[in-house]
């Protein structure tokens, strides 16, 4: 082949090579770069229930629709990476039973709240058998079980009652009330067990994953009168926090609230890992007390 065809040659492939460039560039990267930023609310999925299949969640609709049997699996991933080792830790005091209530067992919980520390002690019946459920057929009857109470358990009403006196005793707000009864629980030590646990339970035990957290809180929350809901991910379970609809997740009422960390997410913080995963907003319950304190909220 002579020098001259192959410069024509080597003209005519430089020529696509800058054809296909441009185009590539006009019809893509271009719209990629301007593309405006998507909102939290946006990139939040729309209310999408899991169902508990073979003990894993999956999306509705994406298996089959039989009964299923087994209890799911744990459904937490989250561990906090940097356990505090401060006076906030929630902790129970071991050998604190006390024959003087025969069959109870007294449970004492020390936590912070905005720089003071409080003090909360409970009496908790040895006898009550709380059984998961055997049968269910989604998510949210799932969960809804574990937020039934046995007719002599008393632990929720004593607790949630006893963190109102000290918000009454302090000259707490509303909205302060629902961040020290939120101290309270982000403070109760992180630990990962197979299954899930009814509020009773995690009080007792001193201990709980992020949906054990979750469902004792949504227990206090109720108890008190505040707008609560759970907040599900494939892996993961938050709370939802009643709040004036222009500040909550994509119009719902509801905004953020992660209990499982140690009090390093407010009322309305998403974390950023969570920011874009899918997620159903389960039991949605109304209360007379929303929370009102978002100036930062969902940001």
């Amino acid at each position: 082949m002579n020098t001259p065809l192959k410069i024509s040659l080597l003209v005519v492939f430089s020529l696509i090579i800058a054809v296909f460039s441009a185009l590539a560039i006009t019809f893509y990267i271009l719209p990629q770069k301007i593309a405006e930023p998507l909102t939290i609310e946006q990139k939040w999925s729309n209310y999408n229930n899991f169902e508990i299949v073979n003990g894993q969640k999956v999306p509705v609709g994406s298996a089959s629709e039989d009964v299923v049997t087994p209890p799911p699996a744990d459904t937490t991933e989250y561990v906090d990476p940097l356990p505090d080792s401060d006076t906030n830790q929630t902790a129970i005091i071991p050998g604190t039973s006390n024959t003087a209530r025969a069959g109870k067992t007294k449970r004492v919980f020390n936590w912070n709240y905005q720089g003071q520390n409080f003090t909360l002690e409970t009496w908790l019946e040895n006898s009550l058998d709380y059984q998961g459920p055997a049968s269910f057929t989604n998510e949210p009857e799932y969960y809804a079980k574990f937020l039934n109470t046995l007719p002599n358990d008393n632990s929720i009403k004593d607790v949630a009652q006893k963190l109102k006196a000290i918000g009454q005793a302090q000259r707490l707000t509303s909205d302060q009330v629902l961040e020290l009864l939120i101290a309270f629980v982000q403070a109760i030590p992180y630990y990962s067990v197979p299954g899930v646990k009814f509020p009773y339970q995690t009080l007792m035990d001193g201990n709980g994953d992020c949906d054990d957290k979750s469902l004792l809180t949504y227990k206090l929350m109720s108890e008190l009168d505040y707008g609560v809901a759970l907040i599900s991910f494939p892996k993961h379970m938050a709370v939802g926090v009643a709040c004036p609809k222009a500040s909550s997740l994509n119009n719902s009422g509801f905004t953020y609230l992660e209990v499982a960390t140690l009090g390093k997410m407010a009322i309305g913080q998403i974390p950023p890992e969570r920011v874009g995963q899918k997620y159903s907003l389960l039991l949605p319950k109304t209360g007379r007390k929303m929370y009102r304190s978002l100036a930062n909220a969902n940001a």
